[in-house]
């Protein structure tokens, strides 16, 4: 397994346990395709996305949210970073 998905079980398994957790992501907005490309390591661990949304009238930020809450299997919401490539998002079964 990869660093994103493992990065992926372990934050799903910590959400099940505790129902709300906090992520870092880091978003690049217009790509080709909506993936999780990798994992940032450091003091508090990046997640980098591409999303296919352009970053105008909110599209990029819903594509995020929608994206995630897929992914996670809850309901993603951005916290902070509504007009910046970082953000904080909440991730709340």
């Amino acid at each position: 397994m990869g660093d994103v998905e493992t990065f992926v079980e372990d934050v799903k398994q910590t959400l099940s346990i505790e129902k709300t957790v906090h992520l870092r992501v880091k978003v690049t907005p217009g790509a080709p395709e909506m993936k999780l490309s990798e994992v940032l390591k450091g003091e508090e661990p990046i997640l980098k996305m591409k999303v296919t949304a352009p970053a105008e009238k909110g599209r990029a930020n819903q594509a995020v949210e929608n994206f995630l809450g897929d992914i996670f299997h809850c309901r993603a919401k951005i916290v902070s970073g509504h007009t910046t490539g970082l953000k904080l998002i909440q991730l709340q079964t």
